[in-house]
């Protein structure tokens, strides 16, 4: 379990560079044929999305869980400052305000406004937002002490459902993916796979009833 970050394994690539990366893709979608492009947010939900995933390493900015358990499908890309705090769409749909979420982050977190002290600390691609958070040992997403009694931070937590049971299998799912691809063929590793399958089957009903 990766202590700094709580949305990464041990196993886990960590999220580096984000925001030289979206520069970056900012740049190939110019060169590509949108040269006075603004408003980033269709371009890259239509024509960019894989793209915009491996910035993020297939996983979610906000909670961790990997393209790997929920599908490629289920994940968004989000306006993190909501358009109706932009004075346009186009102002909304910069880069630089869109990052990688799964879909219940997305629509959890949908219109909520962060109030102006934690909107640079909660936005997902600085490191900020790992100090409001932590892994317990049983692989919960809980709130930090020096947090745990702030009314909007408690507000962020639970719109996203960070909260939910879910997400300890997400982790866990993720956990065991890592293991998976670094063993060698053999008894462990396809009983690894098998009780992926399980968790699998676990989660789906656990977010059914929850959605």
């Amino acid at each position: 379990m990766d202590k700094d970050d709580y949305r990464n394994t041990t196993y886990c690539q960590k999220l580096e560079k984000i925001n030289e990366k979206k520069l970056a893709l900012k740049i190939k979608i110019r060169q590509d044929g949108h040269p006075r492009t603004e408003n980033f947010y269709e371009i890259i939900r239509d024509h960019y999305k894989r793209d915009y995933l491996n910035i993020y390493n297939q996983k979610c900015s906000y909670c961790g869980v990997s393209v790997l358990t929920t599908g490629y499908h289920l994940f968004e890309i989000d306006h993190y400052k909501n358009k109706a705090s932009y004075p346009t769409v186009a102002a909304a749909g910069e880069i630089d305000n869109l990052v990688l979420s799964c879909y219940t982050c997305n629509r959890g977190k949908s219109k909520l406004e962060i109030v102006d002290k934690y909107l640079d600390k909660l936005q997902p691609d600085n490191s900020g937002i790992r100090g409001f958070f932590y892994r317990d040992k049983d692989y919960s997403i809980k709130i930090s002490d020096e947090y745990s009694k702030d009314t909007d931070i408690i507000k962020f937590y639970k719109s996203l459902k960070l909260d939910y049971e879910f997400r300890r299998i997400d982790f866990l799912l993720l956990n065991m993916d890592g293991l998976y691809h670094k063993l060698k063929e053999g008894k462990l590793k396809t009983k690894i796979g098998e009780l992926k399958g399980i968790l699998k089957e676990k989660r789906a009903l656990i977010y059914t009833t929850r959605e």
